[in-house]
């Protein structure tokens, strides 16, 4: 993996559900495009862009697959509601990669599901690495006192799970858009 070049081979396209505000669609376009070589690698959008509020999950993810096996689905969504299809299993039935934003992020409302995708970026741009339909969870944990956003896969920290499975995640330089 280390020979892997970071800004050509991975593709990042992010599909956020309608638990995820549209307009975070638009800030991260404007905060990571740039960091994109061609313009193909880099994708975001949210659901009500394809499909209507209330679409049930065992409808649109089937199709978003057909639409490329690329995409990583964001989502508040753990698949509690019993008289619907559940995101997470329909997600692995699919094989779509899905990261699965705490309730505690949520609960403190869209800046801080911003910021919590923010801090974790580095992380979020490996998620197309994980075996497809792999569901990931953005939590806090506690670090010296102070929550701190983190990615798990499980129960591990998703550092811990690359090295665990002897994948080098791969390094990058971000460069934010200033205009």
């Amino acid at each position: 993996m280390s020979d892997l070049n970071w800004q050509h081979s991975l593709k990042l396209w992010l599909f956020l559900d309608e638990c995820c505000s549209h307009h975070l669609v638009e800030k991260i376009r404007q905060m990571y495009s740039d960091a994109f070589v061609e313009e193909d690698n880099f994708k975001v959008a949210h659901l009500t862009e394809f499909y209507i509020r209330g679409s049930d999950d065992g409808a649109w993810i089937p199709e978003l697959r057909r639409k490329g096996a690329n995409w990583v689905v964001i989502t508040t969504d753990k698949g509690r509601d019993s008289k619907r299809a559940k995101l997470p299993v329909v997600c692995k039935e699919e094989k779509i990669t899905h990261l699965i934003i705490s309730s505690t992020i949520v609960s403190e409302g869209q800046e801080s599901i911003k910021e919590a995708l923010t801090t974790c970026w580095k992380h979020i741009r490996a998620l197309p690495l994980l075996e497809k339909g792999t569901c990931a969870t953005l939590g806090y944990t506690s670090v010296h006192g102070d929550d701190v956003p983190v990615i798990r896969i499980g129960r591990k920290m998703i550092t811990q799970w690359f090295r665990d499975e002897g994948i080098e995640m791969p390094s990058y330089r971000h460069r934010r858009n200033r205009s």
